[in-house]
């Protein structure tokens, strides 16, 4: 292919590139509408041999998960690429509702055919570009695996995850740890990125995507109101963690880092009985105090001019409606009547005194 990114856009020209073009395209105007289409175009590109000149080989690889493949690297990055455009995981395809009367089901198994084949290209293209059969990533294969970690992030995404997760090699910990979330098993994911990873942040990072979809989720649709989201890290600091005081200390941090968020009730009935008040008081009580109090003000203040700008509301109505109700013409119980058409001046009179010794009525 010696101009590959113009034989991909005979495939994806058609494709919305924007949120706004998804939102405006019919349901059947969907690119994995089409029940062969995508697979056989799939195929075809997969067949196509990489034709590299030694400026491209020497290109440089984006270290962003929305960065585009080096497509001259083979039929792999062009099949990927067609498949990112047609799922819209680049291109802002808004987060589908089963309950938008669009939602077409039989679309479901089509669809998740399609986000199998892209999460199995990705992870064959992260084994395949290894640097010397090792465990280290090169270029190229770090990019794709930022994509199939997008992937599997993604909310959108119907890939079968108990499937892929017993494709998984053992040292993909990240990957299965969010294969593990997309199946609800929250505590078990961040076992993972607490433990084996060791890393608190990347858990935070975790519970914070899943607090931020909660939220969304609220705003759409009334749900039943569910454990919060950082629950169960709190959970597994204080139980999966062989020192206990280090995983006290992890507990706490994550209450004071997410004092603003966290259900507090629920994670203080979690802690030890035994912990010292002056543990918890400097990272976590003082500011939640604090906080509070400021919110209780800033409330407060709001309140009364909310109840300021009713009493001004209240006034005008108020003026208003004693204007319109000036002429009686214009009382609604007096329209009810039906006292017929209303009577109009067409002139101004004035009354003239006349003195009585110059009526006829009366003697002189």
């Amino acid at each position: 292919a010696r101009n590959p990114s113009l034989g991909l856009s005979i495939f994806t020209s058609t494709h919305p590139q924007n949120e706004n073009e998804w939102r405006m395209m019919k349901p059947g105007d969907d690119p994995l509408a089409h029940p062969f289409y995508p697979s056989k175009v799939t195929e075809l590109l997969k067949s196509v041999s990489p034709h590299a000149t030694s400026k491209e080989m020497l290109e440089k690889v984006s270290n962003d998960a929305s960065g585009s493949l080096p497509l001259h690297s083979g039929g792999r990055a062009l099949a990927v690429a067609y498949l990112e455009s047609a799922l819209g995981i680049s291109s802002g395809r808004p987060i589908e509702s089963r309950s938008d009367p669009s939602y077409r089901v039989e679309f479901d198994e089509r669809k998740a055919d399609m986000h199998d084949e892209l999460s199995y290209l990705l992870l064959e293209g992260v084994i395949s570009e290894r640097v010397d059969d090792s465990s280290e990533d090169s270029d190229l294969g770090a990019l794709y695996r930022l994509k199939l970690r997008r992937l599997l992030s993604w909310p959108n995404s119907l890939i079968r995850s108990e499937r892929l997760l017993t494709s998984l090699p053992t040292s993909f910990l990240r990957e299965h740890a969010l294969l593990l979330g997309r199946l609800g098993r929250h505590e078990e994911a961040l076992r993972i990125f607490y433990c084996e990873l060791g890393s608190i942040e990347l858990a935070l990072e975790y519970c914070d995507i899943r607090h931020e979809r909660k939220e969304e989720g609220r705003k759409v649709r009334s749900s039943t109101p569910s454990e919060c989201a950082y629950i169960p890290l709190v959970r597994v600091a204080l139980n999966a963690d062989p020192d206990l005081d280090r995983g006290v200390t992890a507990a706490i941090q994550v209450l004071a880092l997410r004092r603003n968020v966290i259900d507090k009730s629920a994670a203080l009935r979690l802690l030890p009985k035994n912990i010292p008040l002056s543990e918890m008081a400097r990272p976590f009580l003082i500011p939640a105090v604090v906080e509070n109090q400021s919110q209780v003000r800033r409330l407060s203040v709001a309140s009364a001019l909310l109840r300021s700008r009713y009493m001004q509301l209240k006034k005008k109505l108020t003026e208003a409606q004693l204007k319109s109700q000036a002429s009686l013409h214009t009382v609604p119980a007096l329209q009810k009547l039906n006292l017929g058409e209303h009577l109009h001046s067409s002139k101004s009179t004035k009354a003239r005194f006349v003195h009585p010794s110059s009526s006829s009525n009366f003697p002189e």
